[in-house]
């Protein structure tokens, strides 16, 4: 009786934990898609904002909707259901933004009506409705056919739900390596463990009182710059009192303009002045920041040679953003592609040296997969599920993979054979890249669709006519795999999913329980996301929407052309770029363990050269994080660090989210009654 009651209360409690997950992303497109312009889109969504930074602000919103409303039914919310409500927002959280599904599939979808013949021909049936039923889903109409829509979503929900299977028995297979034996420290659930453990912790008092007067100050920072960031879009009277408007990049970085007197320095770009940016960076291992400032000044060295020689012809007229995108440029062009050094062989080296450094613990873990380790019960003690079961869905996973690309893109050629079977791989691959997330809480060096690179190694000459395999293998792996942005769902599953078992780990909640929440919230949302904003397109006309500008893209056109993509990451051929690339990660990693002096380790090196810590300009606030930190350790030593540094770091952070909270609920609203 008592088990049956147990299994009852339990049943219940995820149907919770699912109903919880379906009206965060209802709430989240919702939100999306009423912003008034496309800054709002990208800066004051809830499910992905900063860009590489990676923030997601619905998780803010979801503890602080259970701290300050909880208590009005049971009391104070304690670690337990907080610790569940941050991995049921971290992982719809990037699965409901404008990468998906308002990008990829929106752009699919529409693509029928902008061009319906190449569409057709590209995007089988049952990756979006006819050109009849997206024309209504443009410009409105309550009806929704549900019969012609099902497919659809049915098709995009698999892609999710296959991939993202992937992604967790991945984690849980590395949790304890990254977690209890390297103890990476991603720095954004340290943020927000900062504001849990005080919320619902023994201080008594006020919600303000128990938070203290650290953290108070570092929200009144977030808040101070934030708000009036939002006020000058939303108002176009409030005055722009950070230049936010003047050669600005939504994620505040500043590009440099040939009148700059930085721009004789071939290798600035950009410079940062987001307090995100700063605050996040604290909290990164100080010699992750020495690394990078240290590698970042050679590159600046070798570049500036490298110009003087005569390469990068026209480099200094460009503006920060153009030596970034138009080559000739260093990380695309001779003599040394650093782009496909960093984006490209910085991942596989990643990956590559992890498995080799780190093969006795997967053979252990493979050991007490097939049973053939005897403490292998108390090796999986903490774990969130058995290492035989992680492992079947992994393989298992990895199988669906194969046989899902197989459906999309029968391979018509040895070649397409090819491209289909290295996909598991490549999203091994690319998942490891988040071990640079996981120290610096910035998405560096997979954020890039730098996949496309796997293509030209398959197809050297891209198709004349293009093909469908070709097309299809392009427009996966330039989007949806290896774009590295965490907003396109399966790739955010990985972090987020570590990073729960990392706020589980500060709570001391069960890690088998955040594994049944993962598996709940992952087998629910990717549909009602999709639904969502199908739901929403219908009721208002997705053309109403300034989301629209994504997702009326010509996403077909963007890859159909002749010529696509075959600069990117990098013209061809870049061989040696990449084999540098792997050969160095595997280099520095040794040198950095075996000498403690030695300066460069490989998370900093990579994000010294690759393309998008370089565009956002994180150098600035880089070199003002370490010096900050050092002062504190060298002054105050760890306890003023833990005592003073970190809660006003967190603040800043948590600040910036309420700001962008209010702002995008502000944005909602002139959405109804424009002022």
């Amino acid at each position: 009786m008592e088990k049956v009651v147990n299994e009852g209360a339990r049943a219940r409690y995820l149907a919770a934990v699912a109903f919880l997950g379906i009206a965060f992303s209802f709430v989240a497109n919702a939100w999306l898609a009423l912003q008034p312009s496309y800054y709002m889109v990208v800066n004051y969504n809830m499910g992905y904002v900063g860009c590489a930074l990676s923030l997601a602000p619905l998780s803010f919103l979801g503890i602080f909707s259970f701290t300050f409303l909880g208590r009005f039914w049971k009391g104070r919310p304690n670690l337990e259901t907080l610790t569940v409500v941050y991995c049921v927002a971290m992982m719809t959280a990037f699965l409901c933004n404008h990468y998906y599904p308002w990008y990829v599939p929106g752009s699919v979808f529409t693509s029928r009506a902008i061009e319906p013949d190449l569409s057709i021909k590209y995007f089988p049936w049952y990756m979006a409705p006819s050109k009849g039923v997206i024309t209504d889903m443009i410009y409105g109409s309550p009806s929704i056919p549900v019969a012609e829509w099902l497919p659809s979503l049915l098709f995009w929900s698999i892609f999710q739900w296959v991939f993202g299977i992937f992604s967790v028995s991945m984690a849980a297979v590395l949790r304890r390596s990254w977690l209890d034996i390297e103890k990476l420290p991603f720095p954004h659930t340290e943020i927000m463990y900062t504001f849990v453990s005080k919320a619902s912790g023994e201080r008594g008092g006020s919600l303000l009182h128990r938070l203290g007067s650290r953290l108070a100050i570092g929200m009144l920072i977030g808040l101070a710059v934030q708000v009036p960031i939002f006020m000058t879009f939303v108002f176009p009277w409030f005055p722009d009192v950070y230049a936010w408007k003047v050669n600005n990049c939504y994620f505040g970085a500043t590009w440099v303009t040939p009148e700059s007197p930085l721009a004789p320095v071939a290798g600035f770009q950009t410079f940062n002045k987001w307090p995100p940016f700063y605050a996040l960076f604290y909290l990164v291992p100080a010699f992750v920041l020495k690394s990078y400032l240290v590698s970042f000044l050679v590159y600046l060295i070798l570049t500036q040679i490298f110009y003087s020689m005569g390469y990068y012809t026209g480099l200094l007229e460009n503006p920060g953003c153009g030596r970034n995108w138009c080559p000739p440029n260093p990380g695309q062009s001779p003599p040394i592609k650093w782009f496909a050094v960093a984006n490209i062989g910085g991942p596989i080296g990643l990956a590559l040296w992890y498995v080799i450094m780190n093969r006795s613990y997967l053979l252990t873990t493979l050991k007490a997969a097939i049973g053939r380790l005897d403490e292998a019960e108390n090796l999986e003690s903490k774990e969130a599920i058995s290492y035989r079961s992680a492992w079947i869905m992994l393989i298992g996973s990895a199988i669906g993979i194969v046989a899902f690309f197989s459906v999309i893109a029968p391979p018509q050629s040895a070649n397409g054979l090819v491209a289909i079977l290295i996909v598991p791989l490549v999203c091994f691959v690319w998942n490891m890249g988040a071990r640079v997330f996981a120290y610096t809480g910035f998405n560096g060096v997979v954020y890039s669709g730098a996949g496309t690179a796997f293509v030209w190694s398959i197809w050297p000459q891209q198709p004349v006519p293009i093909t469908e395999e070709w097309f299809t293998h392009m427009f996966m792996q330039r989007t949806l795999i290896t774009d590295g942005s965490y907003g396109y769902g399966w790739s955010g599953v990985f972090p987020a999913v570590l990073s729960s078992f990392k706020m589980a780990e500060f709570t001391g909640t069960s890690n088998r329980k955040i594994a049944e929440v993962v598996l709940v919230v992952l087998l629910v949302v990717p549909f009602s996301s999709l639904l969502s904003m199908v739901a929403l397109s219908h009721a208002f006309g997705a053309s109403r929407f300034a989301e629209y500008a994504d997702m009326g893209s010509n996403v077909v056109m963007r890859f159909a052309y002749e010529g696509s993509h075959e600069s990117w990451p990098a013209k061809s051929p870049y061989q040696f770029e990449v084999a540098f690339g792997i050969v160095m990660v595997g280099l520095l990693s040794y040198l950095h363990s075996r000498f403690l002096w030695f300066p460069i380790e490989p998370v900093g090196w990579l994000m010294s050269i690759s393309e998008h810590t370089q565009l956002e300009g994180v150098w600035t606030p880089i070199l003002a994080a370490y010096v900050a930190k050092t002062i504190t350790l060298r002054v105050g030593g760890s306890k003023a660090y833990e005592e003073y540094g970190v809660p006003v770091a967190s603040g800043m952070i948590i600040g910036t989210a309420i700001a962008i909270l209010l702002g995008g609920f502000t944005g909602a609203v002139r959405f109804f009654f424009p002022f």
